[in-house]
Order: structure tokens, then C-alpha cells, then sequence
């Protein structure tokens, strides 16, 4: 059994080492069964819509130069429903972005398995958690973060308007 004084110091690092690394947050996360009760048979899977958002946001912070995209792998079927999705993307593009913006931004679309430990997709597994349970109005590690809630450490790494206003920015939550 791991002690009181061994949590806080790990989560004490674990703090420490998100603050100190540069990098934003752009996150979705839609509540399936609101969503569901309120588009019906119209509903999109939430995990398409999600990948839409992020995308779309992600262009948004990058600008011209683009990036790459890294998605965690799942399953085979879930995979190519991702894989489909985001060649969607870049045939009919987002709400807000032409698909030419999403073909010439993002230079690549890769889906990784964790087993590849690749840094990007660890950091987004511990920053995941606390942005869902903040979404269902829960804390996270409550008793051993400062501030009393690992997402006060996450939520100073969400993308943000000039306003310092990381709703819709950084952290989109459907429905709305």
C-alpha cells in the first residue's frame, strides 16, 4: 500500500513537471448521453466530433506552419473510424476551416499505440482524467495536489483567447 507522505511528493512532481514543461492543452469533451438525448439519431460520434473540434482548434493555435496530429490507437475498427474521420476533415473540412486549411495544416495524421510510449501521448493520459472529471464537476487527487484539485494544475496549460478565457479555446464541452 503506498503511503499519504509517498502520494504527495509524486503528485507534488507531477505538478511541478506539468507547470515547468511548455505546451497547451486543446481538449473536447462531450456528454454522450446529453448529447445523444438531444440530437437523437442526428448525434455524431463523439469520438469524430471531438477529433473535428481539436483539429480545428489546433489550426487555430498553429497558424500557417501546422503540425502533426497523433491520435492513441484503440482497436482496429475504432482506428479506421478515425482514419476515415479525419480523411472527412480533409475532404469537406470543419464548421469554421475549409478543407484545404485542414489538407495543407496538418502534415500528418498518425494514430500510436501506447505501448510506443511516445511523450506526447503519456502527457495528454495524465492531463485527460482531471479535464473529464472537472467536466462532471468531480476533483481530481483532491487530497494530495495543491489547490486541492489536479485540474488548477492542468487548466494553466488550456489554450486561451486574449482574455485569458480558456472555454471554447482550449476546452470545448458539448453539448453546450
Amino acid at each position: 500500500m503506498i503511503n499519504h507522505e509517498f502520494r504527495m511528493r509524486f503528485f507534488a512532481e507531477l505538478q511541478k513537471l506539468v507547470r515547468d514543461l511548455e505546451f497547451k492543452i486543446i481538449a473536447c469533451a462531450v456528454k454522450k448521453q446529453e448529447h445523444l438525448e438531444r440530437y437523437g439519431l442526428n448525434a455524431l460520434d463523439p469520438y469524430m466530433l471531438s477529433l473535428s473540434i481539436v483539429v480545428e482548434r489546433f489550426i487555430f493555435e498553429c497558424g500557417s506552419p501546422g503540425g502533426i496530429v497523433i491520435a492513441e490507437s484503440r482497436d482496429a475498427v475504432l482506428n479506421n473510424a478515425l482514419e476515415l474521420a479525419f480523411l472527412d476533415l480533409k475532404i469537406r473540412g470543419t464548421a469554421y476551416l475549409p478543407a484545404t486549411k485542414v489538407h495543407r495544416r496538418i502534415r500528418n495524421f498518425a494514430i500510436r499505440g501506447k505501448g510506443e510510449n511516445i511523450t506526447g501521448l503519456q502527457l495528454a493520459d495524465v492531463v485527460a482524467t482531471p479535464i473529464g472529471r472537472h467536466v462532471l464537476g468531480k476533483k481530481t487527487y483532491p487530497d494530495y495536489c495543491d489547490g486541492g484539485d489536479f485540474f488548477s494544475t492542468v487548466e494553466e496549460k488550456l489554450r486561451k483567447n486574449w482574455k485569458g478565457e480558456y472555454e471554447g479555446f482550449g476546452l470545448v464541452v458539448l453539448p453546450k
